[in-house]
């Protein structure tokens, strides 16, 4: 099995980070620091985009079921806070159903159910709390390791070699705390796959006059033909040494729309309104705010971010036109219209992953085709961290991978369920994307392998529009 950080980091609001990184030339063999995209003829006028958010509900702390009345994308506290306790079977076997297929084989795994379980099988063994049986799994397991004195976990759990026979209660309890964290995302995410699926919303729905003036046939090019993408500049020039798809735009947004936004979500995090600092090994001391501009009970959203997240939205209704027009191969895209504020800070990062999970087509992180990246950082600067490091391929795997790598192991989880996953590849060439105001970074959620560079800075801002797309071209 590859190696694992953890099946899901819950900050995908990644920053980017292209020019002014120091050493992102080098990485691809220039002799010269890259210079930024080339300047776009539009700038978005901040009063144009859209108007203020009406109001939804007041307590954002709502459960899975009530996202599909309110049309909301969950906090993660709050679907740890509400399972789904209690739900008929037929309910829950629909939520498995529609779950990525790598996801519910992890259960099975855990659950010791035999590979040709159904989702009434698996519904029927997690019972009528699934979180409960999930914790009562991982006690179990952490009790069998800690017994064992098993070298593997104790060097997880930070132990001395002799732990697990001086110590095994310690080691149970710090194991059972581990896994049932692990256990609790892939749940989660189990949970909000179907829900993303059923809000989803052609993305036509969402066309904006000020992403059909921007979009161009090149830009659909640099996404789903990048050999067909040949641009005089230098930076796209090393994009297209990549091979990847992904697209940059500079100086699209106005600054004006872009500071207030960031002022906004400093607002919301003096409130306390951010998740807690995520302790997952994918992407620690990150933190995230979900942000529901669009479908029905929206908000309440600050309206820069309102307006920013409606002109996002217009985005991809754009790049499947050029597409078509260009006659390049383009999925059918839909859009679920909430955006994901995340921050970095201190240190924090996010390692290198691709916005999506393996098993399979179905559920929302499966179905994910574009990420689209709005950095709010009005006082970058070069040495402040932070930025978007883009890969040729799968990165190789770290030479002491963290504590997470071993969790999926140690529960018996060989099925391939995780984001952040690395092969034995080596040498990888990348390019580095500052995290500048206003800078927008488009790219194929499915294939580009990305991660977040250590961010120096207090507070390192972006926010995420994720855009799914069906089966196949069109």
């Amino acid at each position: 099995m590859n190696a694992v950080c953890s099946p899901r980091c819950t900050c995908h609001g990644h920053g980017t980070c292209i020019s002014h990184a120091p050493g992102a030339a080098e990485a691809l063999g220039a002799s010269e620091p890259v210079e930024p995209s080339e300047p776009l003829e539009l700038l978005a006028v901040a009063g144009g985009l859209g108007k203020a958010a009406s109001k939804g509900p007041s307590d954002p702390e709502f459960n899975v079921r009530q996202l599909r009345s309110h049309g909301a994308a969950p906090r993660t506290a709050a679907v740890h806070a509400a399972q789904t306790v209690g739900a008929p079977p037929q309910e829950l076997t629909q939520t498995l159903t529609a779950a990525p297929p790598g996801l519910v084989k992890a259960l099975m795994q855990v659950l010791d159910l035999p590979d040709q379980a159904a989702p009434e099988d698996v519904a029927a063994a997690l019972g009528a709390d699934p979180q409960m049986t999930l914790t009562l799994c991982a006690v179990k397991r952490a009790s069998e390791i800690a017994m064992g004195s098993k070298e593997e976990a104790l060097q997880l759990v930070g132990f001395p070699p002799n732990a697990g026979i001086q110590d095994p209660e310690g080691v149970r309890n710090k194991l059972a705390e581990l896994f049932s964290t692990y256990l609790a995302e892939i749940w989660e995410i189990v949970q909000v796959s179907s829900v993303f699926k059923e809000l989803s919303v052609p993305v036509s729905s969402w066309r904006r006059p000020w992403a059909d003036a921007l979009v161009t046939a090149r830009h659909a090019q640099q996404l789903w033909a990048p050999h067909l993408a040949v641009s005089p500049h230098d930076f796209y020039q090393l994009l297209s040494g990549l091979g990847i798809g992904v697209a940059v735009l500079d100086r699209v947004v106005s600054p004006q729309l872009a500071e207030e936004a960031h002022g906004e979500l400093e607002t919301l995090a003096d409130q306390g309104k951010l998740s807690e600092f995520s302790q997952s090994t994918c992407n620690p001391g990150s933190r995230h705010l979900w942000l529901r501009f669009g479908g029905v009970n929206v908000g309440p959203v600050p309206p820069a971010l309102q307006r920013l997240g409606e002109a996002l939205a217009g985005l991809p209704g754009a790049l499947e036109a050029k597409a078509k027009e260009a006659q390049v191969p383009c999925p059918r895209l839909r859009l679920v219209p909430n955006l994901m504020a995340a921050t970095y800070g201190h240190g924090s990062h996010y390692v290198p992953h691709k916005d999506m999970y393996s098993g399979g087509s179905c559920g929302f992180e499966n179905t994910r085709m574009l990420t689209i990246l709005c950095y709010l950082n009005p006082q970058w600067q070069p040495g402040d961290g932070g930025e978007l490091r883009l890969f040729n391929t799968s990165p190789a795997p770290p030479s002491s991978p963290g504590p997470g790598s071993a969790v999926p192991r140690l529960l018996g989880i060989t099925a391939d369920h995780s984001e952040s996953m690395t092969s034995s590849s080596h040498g990888t060439a990348h390019v580095d994307i500052a995290p500048l105001l206003g800078r927008l970074v488009i790219f194929r959620s499915r294939e580009v392998w990305h991660g977040i560079q250590p961010s120096a800075t207090a507070r390192r801002w972006a926010v995420t529009l994720w855009v799914l797309a069906e089966d196949g071209p069109e």
